[in-house]
C-alpha cells in the first residue's frame, strides 16, 4: 500500500513538474535557447526587421528601432563582406539616408585617401558636382559601381551639410597625383619653412610624388637605398616637429592638416618599401601588414577628435576594417589566419570605446564581384546552424541584429558560432567581441560597373 502512495506520489510530482517546465517555456522563451529552432525564433523576436534596400525608400518605420540600438554613438561604421557587394552598397546607402536625415549624421569618411577626399570636400564646397568630385579621390571599386551611385545622389543633395573625408594612409586617386606635392609645397611656403635645410630635399620631393602617384606608376619603382630611405624619414620627420610647436586651438585647419598627413604617409612609404617585390600577400611579415590598418585608426581618431570633434560620423569600409579582436576568430581551414593582427577597429576602440558602432554584413546566397572585374563566383551554401542559415530560417529577406545590447534571453550569442562577414569564408567566433550589430541579406547581387 505504501509502494502505491509512494508511485502515485512520484507520478503527481513529475506531472507537476512537466506543466511548470511547459508553461515555463511559454512564459519565458528566453530560458531555452538551445536548439536551432529556439534560435530562430528568439531571432524572430528580437532583430529588426529591414523592409527594403531600395535608396529611395524613404519610409524609415522598419529602421526606427536602430536609433535605440545605436543610442549615443557618434561614429557608425558600415563594414562590407567584401568590395563586390551590390546589394550591400544599396542597403549602406539607404541607412546613410537614414542616418542623415533621422539621426543627424554630417560627415561621410571614405575608406580612401587622407588626402584625396580632402579634396572632394573642397571640389564639392566649390560647386564642383559630386560625381566628378568622387571620381577624383574614392576607390574606383566604390565609385565605378552602379550600386554606389545613388550614394553619390545623396552626397550631391546634401552638398551644403555633408562633410566628407577619409581615413587612409594610400593614395587612392587622380586628386593625390594631381595636386598632392603642390598643395604640400605651397603650405611649406606659407609657414616660411625653408627646405634648401634639409639633407638632399630634391630626393625627398622625388619620394613624395612616387607614393602619391604609386597606383599609376606601372611598373612600381623600386625603393631608393638605404641612405635615401634614411634621408627620406629624418626630413619628414624634421618638417613634422617643426610643424608641431604651430599647431593649437587658433591654429588654421591646414597645419593640423599636415602633421596628421605626413605622419600618414610616413607609414604608407614604410609601408610600400617593406612590402616590396612580395607578390603573396601571406610573405609579407605581419608587422607590415598592420601597418596600413594602425595608420588608419589613428587618422580615424584624429578626423573624430581633432577635424570633426562635434559632428556624427558615419564611416565606409570594408568589415575587415572596422571590426576589432581579430586574433579571436576561428577561420575553418586556417584556425590562425588572424594571428597577430591589429585593425583599425582596434586602434579607435581604445580611444573613442562606445562612440564606436560597427556594423558588419552578411548574406544567405547569390554572386559576388567587383565592378571594375568580370570574375563572379556564386556563394556557397551557409553551414548549418551558422548565423546565416539561422537568420535565413526566420523568414526575412533582410534583417539587422544588435549584438551590444543584449539581454539574458540572448546569452547564446554569446557562444562561438559560425557565421561568414568577413568575405564570406566560414569562420567561429563570439562575434559580440567583433561587432556591434550585422545586417542580413538573403540574396547578393554583385557589383556592376557603371554606364559612362
Amino acid at each position: 500500500m505504501k509502494i502505491k502512495i509512494i508511485f502515485r506520489s512520484l507520478n503527481i510530482l513529475i506531472i507537476i513538474l512537466w506543466f511548470s517546465n511547459y508553461y515555463s517555456q511559454d512564459l519565458y522563451p528566453e530560458r531555452n535557447v538551445n536548439s536551432a529552432k529556439d534560435r530562430v525564433e528568439w531571432l524572430k523576436r528580437n532583430v529588426v526587421e529591414i523592409k527594403s534596400t531600395n535608396p529611395s525608400d524613404d519610409d524609415y518605420s522598419d529602421l526606427e528601432q536602430l536609433k535605440n540600438k545605436i543610442g549615443n554613438s557618434r561614429i557608425v561604421l558600415l563594414g562590407e563582406q567584401s568590395h563586390g557587394d551590390g546589394t550591400t552598397f544599396l542597403m549602406k546607402t539607404r541607412l546613410i539616408k537614414f542616418l542623415i536625415k533621422e539621426m543627424g549624421f554630417d560627415v561621410i569618411l571614405f575608406e580612401s585617401g587622407l588626402f584625396d577626399c580632402r579634396k572632394i570636400d573642397e571640389f564639392i564646397k566649390n560647386g564642383v558636382p559630386a560625381i566628378q568630385a568622387i571620381r577624383k579621390g574614392v576607390f574606383p571599386i566604390w565609385n565605378k559601381s552602379e550600386q554606389f551611385q545613388p550614394l553619390v545622389e545623396v552626397i550631391e543633395k546634401y552638398r551644403n551639410e555633408l562633410h566628407i573625408g577619409g581615413f587612409d594612409c594610400q593614395f587612392t586617386g587622380e586628386a593625390s597625383k594631381e595636386f598632392y606635392l603642390n598643395d604640400f609645397e605651397k603650405y611649406l611656403k606659407s609657414e616660411t619653412v625653408d627646405t634648401s635645410n634639409f639633407s638632399n630635399w630634391p630626393n625627398t620631393k622625388a619620394i613624395l610624388k612616387n607614393i602619391s602617384e604609386e597606383r599609376f606608376i606601372k611598373p612600381k619603382p623600386q625603393p631608393p637605398t638605404i641612405d635615401l630611405q634614411t634621408d627620406f624619414l629624418k626630413n619628414i620627420q624634421q618638417i613634422i616637429t617643426t610643424l608641431q610647436p604651430l599647431s593649437n586651438d587658433s591654429t588654421p585647419d591646414d597645419t593640423k592638416f599636415w602633421i596628421q598627413m605626413l605622419e600618414s604617409s610616413l607609414q604608407q612609404t614604410k609601408s610600400i618599401w617593406q612590402s616590396y617585390g612580395i607578390k603573396d600577400m601571406g610573405m609579407i611579415p605581419i608587422e607590415t601588414r598592420i601597418i596600413r590598418d594602425i595608420q588608419m585608426g589613428k587618422n580615424l581618431i584624429w578626423q573624430a577628435n581633432n577635424n570633426y570633434p562635434n559632428k556624427k560620423i558615419i564611416v565606409w569600409a570594408a568589415t575587415f576594417h572596422i571590426a576589432r579582436n581579430l586574433p579571436s576568430i576561428e577561420v575553418i581551414g586556417n584556425p590562425k589566419m588572424y594571428e597577430g593582427i591589429v585593425t583599425m577597429g582596434d586602434v579607435a576602440w581604445e580611444t573613442l570605446g562606445n562612440q564606436l558602432y560597427a556594423i558588419g554584413f552578411t548574406a544567405y546566397q547569390g554572386i559576388v564581384g567587383w565592378a571594375n572585374n568580370e570574375n563572379k563566383r556564386t556563394l556557397e551554401k551557409p553551414e548549418s546552424n551558422s548565423l546565416e542559415d539561422l537568420f535565413f530560417k526566420t523568414g526575412y529577406e533582410n534583417c539587422f541584429l544588435d549584438l551590444r545590447k543584449i539581454d539574458n534571453s540572448g546569452q547564446w550569442l554569446k557562444q562561438r558560432i559560425s557565421s561568414r562577414p568577413l568575405g564570406y569564408g566560414a569562420m567561429n567566433s563570439d562575434w559580440t567581441n567583433n561587432l556591434d550589430g550585422i545586417v542580413f541579406t538573403k540574396e547578393m547581387i554583385p557589383s556592376k560597373k557603371v554606364s559612362e
